[in-house]
């Protein structure tokens, strides 16, 4: 999305002037202006958006002023959507203007917000809530705009049908989830009720292929901001995002008014809910050797539900880091509060900035799954190329096959209905294989589903070997059956000996079951030889008559 910086500063504030001069430098589209001029001229503002055709902006106010109501309402005279604006109030985080202490912290804050709204693509596909028939509808929401008045713009999340078409009648992962049964399936998708839905975000963390998005903290706004702390131009030693909700940055704001302060390094950003933050993210993060806290400011809100599992996520994270890379393990944190709880100094306690930044390192691609694996292998170090075995808890969205050998007939169904070419079968003359990639799979549960002999099941992954490695796994094994009279390869012997078994069963005649064992060949040959005696012998053809 096309993104710009407005800077509402003091007046003659050299910080405010090198902040504006170093977003320049990058080629971002920028505006000083102080709170006088704003309230003087706020079509100044307007101008710079629309002239601009600007989708987002990011607001960040360096005095310690609150802006004024003229301020918002030239950004609201623009038509920006509610989710496409960032305000970021550095000053009254800070507890003071930024000064050269703390311009490194204003940078960061600044260019994460940044980061954050021009990956928001996903604010395109926004869904909007459906106001309930006794909301007030004031006069100015009236006169700008009449569709706007029956919806308004959510935090739900957004259900990408591309990806999670054929698989909502298997998979159930979100709607497990959701701590208000808001998810439901449609047939080919799932749907999400917008009358129900809280908007914690539990069922987009959950997903194991990423397809249900939060609109404004996406899989690729998160890795937008990781890398954009992990680069080189800030201090080594100081990179932490910090995530929290509307409440807890509330909290923030006011704890700031008291002089208390966030170390140096940790940057704040605002998400609708943590929930929404699971493994997946903390692995990111820890590549990166950037450290991620989630912070829930009250644990009695409605949505405590849904954020209670992130310990599960933190732990198992924590757990698979202390084999790859140990001294990463301290980079992930989740805290969750009491009302009275001060934020500042729980972080304060929990985080500890001293491991260097690899700003070597770089996440790539969209998928949730791809960039996982992609992290899990950079963390892989020399000391690790033994098995790793994660715990029984992991929240890692991997996952294992398992065939039951008695049962499998190699009917190749499961690899017929793979979305993910997670499963395949190898033949030779002698065997058949029934091959597993676990890098593959996505974990829909359709093979499980559409196994006729329901002889497969699906669990999470212990073993990362195969993952890093790319190994395939043999799953199952059979001999092959071989003609009787020819010696032609026909399939596996557990698939006849099924299926001999459910004739037999049937009152299918014993003749009938020998000739399985059979070719086609010789199938057509033994039916049609005895036919063939039964026959009258072919009369010689009568000479044609010669033309004089």
């Amino acid at each position: 999305m096309r993104t710009g910086v407005i800077l509402l500063t003091s007046p003659n504030s050299e910080e405010a002037d090198r902040i504006y001069a170093n977003l320049k430098a990058k080629g971002i589209l920028g505006l000083q202006c102080s709170q006088d001029d704003a309230d003087d001229a706020p079509e100044t503002i307007t101008d710079f958006i629309t002239d601009n055709r600007l989708e987002a902006v990011v607001v960040s106010n360096l005095t310690q002023a609150f802006p004024s109501d003229s301020f918002r309402h030239a950004i609201e005279e623009t038509g920006l959507s509610r989710l496409a604006v960032s305000w970021v109030d550095i000053a009254s985080l800070l507890g003071e203007e930024p000064s050269k202490g703390s311009a490194d912290v204003a940078d960061m804050t600044v260019l994460v917000n940044l980061a954050r709204l021009q990956r928001a693509d996903h604010l395109r596909n926004a869904v909007f809530r459906t106001l309930p028939r006794s909301s007030k509808i004031s006069r100015r929401e009236l006169l700008r705009s009449i569709p706007r008045v029956f919806r308004v713009e959510s935090d739900i999340p957004i259900v990408l049908g591309d990806q999670c078409s054929g698989r909502s009648k298997t998979c159930d992962y979100c709607r497990r989830a959701c701590p208000v049964n808001a998810v439901s399936d449609t047939g080919q998708t799932v749907a999400i009720d917008d009358r129900l839905c809280i908007e914690c975000g539990a069922c987009a963390r959950d997903c194991p292929i990423g397809a249900i998005q939060c609109p404004s903290v996406s899989d690729v706004q998160m890795i937008a901001m990781l890398n954009t702390l992990s680069s080189e131009e800030f201090e080594p030693n100081k990179r932490a995002l910090l995530l929290t909700c509307p409440i807890g940055f509330e909290k923030l704001l006011d704890e700031a008014g008291k002089r208390k302060r966030l170390g140096a390094g940790v940057v704040p950003v605002q998400i609708p809910c943590v929930a929404s933050i699971g493994s997946a993210h903390y692995l990111w993060s820890a590549c990166l050797r950037v450290t991620l806290v989630t912070v829930c400011p009250d644990i009695s809100c409605k949505k405590a539900a849904a954020v209670f599992p992130l310990y599960r996520h933190v732990a198992s994270s924590k757990n698979l880091l202390r084999t790859l890379a140990e001294d990463r393990a301290v980079m992930v944190h989740h805290l969750s509060l009491n009302a009275s709880d001060s934020i500042v100094d729980s972080v304060s306690r929990a985080v500890t900035l001293t491991s260097p930044v690899d700003a070597s390192a770089r996440l790539s691609g969209v998928f949730r799954r791809d960039v996982m694996l992609d992290a899990v292998r950079k963390l892989r170090t020399s000391s690790s190329n033994g098995g790793i075995v994660l715990s029984e808890d992991s929240t890692l969205t991997l996952f294992d096959l398992k065939v039951d050998d008695a049962r499998c007939t190699f009917c190749e169904f499961c690899h017929r209905d793979c979305p993910d070419r997670a499963i395949e079968f190898t033949k030779s003359e002698d065997s058949v294989s029934l091959m597993f990639d676990p890098a593959l799979c996505e974990g829909c549960m359709i093979c499980v589903r559409n196994c006729p002999e329901q002889a497969i099941s699906l669990s999470r992954l212990r073993e990362l070997s195969t993952i890093l490695d790319r190994k395939k796994a043999v799953k199952a094994r059979d001999e092959n059956a071989k003609c009787e009279n020819c010696g032609t390869t026909l399939g596996s012997k557990r698939s006849l000996t099924v299926l001999r078994k459910k004739l037999s069963e049937q009152g299918v005649a014993d003749a009938t079951l020998r000739t399985l064992s059979l070719c086609i060949r010789c199938k057509q040959e033994t039916v049609i030889r005895p036919l063939g005696q039964h026959l009258p012998p072919k009369s010689e053809p009568r000479p044609k008559p010669s033309q004089t």
